[in-house]
């Protein structure tokens, strides 16, 4: 092998370990239109609000799902909240503050 194939091939074989890990990991799993289906919205004013758990002034209550983040949230904020239901109850997975 002459030197300047060493080269290239040195060359492609240092680009090639550069290339970056997270093309090879899975994208993420975009919600089929059975899950999409299912999503429904609430809206109104919190009544509490905790990490597990948020109550609208309304009367319902929906379960924080893992990853949303609830400790920006007061009493009284104006909010909608996506949810599907999970195991008969509500299962919210994301909140928004209503700028209304």
């Amino acid at each position: 092998m002459t030197r300047s194939n060493k080269i290239v091939l040195a060359a492609l074989a240092a680009l090639s370990l550069s290339a970056p890990l997270s093309a090879l990991a899975a994208p993420p799993k975009a919600k089929s239109h059975s899950e999409r289906a299912h999503e429904q919205y609430a809206s109104g004013a919190i009544a509490s609000v905790s990490a597990q758990e948020i109550k609208l002034s309304g009367g319902e209550t929906f379960k924080v799902a893992p990853g949303v983040r609830t400790a920006s949230y007061k009493a009284g904020d104006k909010v909608s909240v996506r949810y599907t239901m999970k195991d008969g109850a509500r299962l919210a997975d994301q909140v928004m503050i209503n700028k209304n």
